[in-house]
């Protein structure tokens, strides 16, 4: 996640990474995901505010 942003050049607060509809915490790993090769992570700007 962190070489993510890097590239991008945003802070990792301002996205948020998913798979499967879940949000991963910065502790995940592949194996404790039970990722597979070809598996995508989702990388998705973090909104906050509204109603």
């Amino acid at each position: 996640m962190d070489a993510y942003c890097q590239r991008q050049g945003v802070h990792t607060s301002s996205l948020r990474f998913m798979v499967d509809g879940e949000r991963l915490k910065p502790t995940d790993t592949p194996a404790a995901l039970e990722m597979e090769d070809g598996d995508m992570i989702d990388a998705m700007a973090e909104q906050t505010g509204g109603f």
